[in-house]
C-alpha cells in the first residue's frame, strides 16, 4: 500500500492529509532501512563495509577513488562542518558520502538529517512548479528590481524604480533572479501548489532508499510576503545533503524518483542476525520490488535541466567551471547544476548540486559547505574539482570498465 499526500487549507496554512491507495512506488519501500554510521567504515582493497545501529555490518556501494576524492576536497575547503554526496545517476547508487567533522550524531548530520536552510537549490522545486502547474513557457519574460539579499512586498507586483532588470523565465535560474520569482510565483501560485511541489519531491517524507535518511522539511504558508520567500529559499525549507543529491536525481532522471542503494548485498554471514530482523529480511526480498514514480513530467524536467545548464554556462556557478583564462574546465562535457548560498549568524551555507553529463546522466554531485565568517572555498568550486576527478583519467576509465 502507498501513501498519497494532499493539502487542504487549515489556520492560514496548509495541513498534511495523508490517505492511502494500491498504487506502487518509490514512498512503499520493499525493505526495512537502515541506520549507517558513517565513521564505521572500512575498506578491504576496493570494498567497502560499515556497521548500522543494530551491529550488523553491510558491504557498501561507495568507490574508494570517488570517497577519498571527496573527502580529501572537504579537507582542503576546511569548513566549520560540511559534506559530500556522489550518486550514479544510472543506478542510483550512492557512490560516495563523506562529512567533517564524521563523528557526529545522526540528529546533527548534514548528511543524513536536514539540518540546513535549503537556500536557492529551493528554486528547483518553485521552477518545476512554475512550469508544469502554471505552465508558463521559456519565452515568458518579466522584469524586476532588486531581492538580492531580501524579498518585500514590493518586490510582489511590478517594479516602479531602481534598477530594472527584463528577461526570459528561461534565464532566471541561471542568475538566481529572487524578485523575478518573487513576482511568478506571487502571481502564478498558491501555498498549498508550492506545498504539492514540495511534497511531490519528497519534502517532509523519509528519503527513498535502503538507507535511513531524511530528505527535506517544508513548512508550508499563504501570506504572500512569506509564500514568495518560502519559493526562492529564505525561509520555509531545509535539506540534507543527501536530499539535496536525490533532488538533482530525479531531475536527472527525467523526473522519475528512484530508489537509492547504500547496501551492496546481504548481511554478512558471518555476522549474527536477530531473529526478528531476519524474518524482516526474508519478507522483504520476497516483496514486489517497488516502480519509481514521476514526481514531474520529462517536459519539466528537460525544462529545468535546460535551466540548470544555464548556471553553468553563464550563470552563477559559470566561474567555478572556467580557468582564470575564461576555458572551461570539462570543455567535453555539458554540466547542469544549481548554486545556493544564504547566512545566518555567523555561518553561511554554500551549496551545490548538479550532474553530467546534463544530456546523458551519469553521476550527481551534491556538496554543502557551512562556512564561517573566512572560509577558503565554495561548494560550487568543491563540486567542479569533484567532476573532474570522475570524468578525467585514470578514474574514469577505471569506473567505465565497471
Amino acid at each position: 500500500m502507498a501513501t498519497s499526500r494532499a493539502r487542504t487549507k487549515s489556520g492560514g496554512g496548509a495541513a498534511l492529509v495523508t490517505t492511502t491507495s494500491s498504487t506502487t512506488s518509490t514512498e512503499a519501500s520493499t525493505e526495512p532501512a537502515v541506520d549507517i554510521s558513517l565513521g564505521s567504515i572500512t575498506w578491504q582493497g576496493d570494498r567497502a563495509t560499515a556497521v548500522d545501529s543494530l551491529g550488523r555490518r553491510h558491504a557498501l556501494t561507495l568507490e574508494r577513488q570517488l570517497q577519498q576524492a571527496a573527502t580529501h576536497l572537504l579537507r582542503v575547503a576546511k569548513p566549520s562542518s560540511g559534506a559530500v554526496v556522489v550518486l550514479s545517476a544510472t543506478d542510483s547508487r550512492i557512490l560516495a558520502l563523506s562529512e567533517t567533522p564524521n563523528e557526529v550524531s545522526r540528529a546533527d548530520s548534514l548528511i543524513w538529517s536536514a539540518n540546513t536552510p535549503s537556500a536557492s537549490l529551493f528554486k528547483l522545486v518553485t521552477t518545476a512548479a512554475l512550469i508544469e502547474h502554471a505552465q508558463l513557457q521559456p519565452s515568458h519574460r518579466v522584469c524586476s528590481e532588486g531581492g538580492e539579499h531580501r524579498l518585500e512586498q514590493r518586490h510582489l507586483g511590478a517594479p516602479r524604480g531602481g534598477r530594472v532588470v527584463c528577461g526570459e523565465f528561461s534565464e532566471i535560474l541561471g542568475v538566481s533572479r529572487n524578485a523575478a520569482y518573487a513576482r511568478l510565483v506571487h502571481s502564478h501560485l498558491s501555498g498549498d501548489d508550492l506545498a504539492n511541489f514540495a511534497d511531490r519531491f519528497g519534502f517532509n517524507s523519509p528519503l527513498p532508499g535502503d538507507v535511513s535518511a531524511e530528505l527535506g522539511r517544508f513548512r508550508s504558508t499563504n501570506d504572500p510576503v512569506r509564500l514568495v520567500r518560502t519559493a526562492t529559499g529564505f525561509v520555509g525549507s531545509s535539506l540534507s545533503a543527501l536530499g539535496a543529491a536525490y533532488l538533482g536525481l530525479i531531475i536527472a532522471r527525467g523526473g522519475v524518483a528512484p530508489r537509492l542503494h547504500l547496501i551492496a548485498d546481504d548481511l554478512e554471514p558471518s555476522v549474527t542476525t536477530a531473529p526478528a530482523l531476519a524474518l524482516a529480511n526474508a519478507g522483504a526480498a520476497s516483496a514486489e520490488p517497488a516502480r519509481p514514480w514521476h514526481v514531474i513530467s520529462s517536459t519539466t524536467a528537460g525544462r529545468v535541466r535546460d535551466m540548470m545548464e544555464k548556471v553553468i554556462s553563464h550563470g552563477t556557478a559559470a566561474d567555478a567551471f572556467r580557468d582564470e583564462s575564461g576555458h572551461r574546465l570539462l570543455p567535453q562535457l555539458r554540466v547542469a547544476g544549481k548554486t545556493g548560498t544564504l547566512g545566518r549568524d555567523e555561518h553561511v551555507a554554500s551549496w551545490f548540486v548538479g550532474f553530467a553529463p546534463s544530456r546523458d546522466p551519469k553521476v550527481v554531485v551534491a556538496v554543502l559547505l557551512d562556512n564561517g565568517p573566512i572560509w577558503q572555498t565554495t561548494a560550487k568550486r568543491v563540486a567542479s574539482s569533484l567532476l573532474r576527478t570522475y570524468f578525467e583519467p585514470p578514474l574514469a576509465a577505471q569506473l567505465a570498465a565497471r
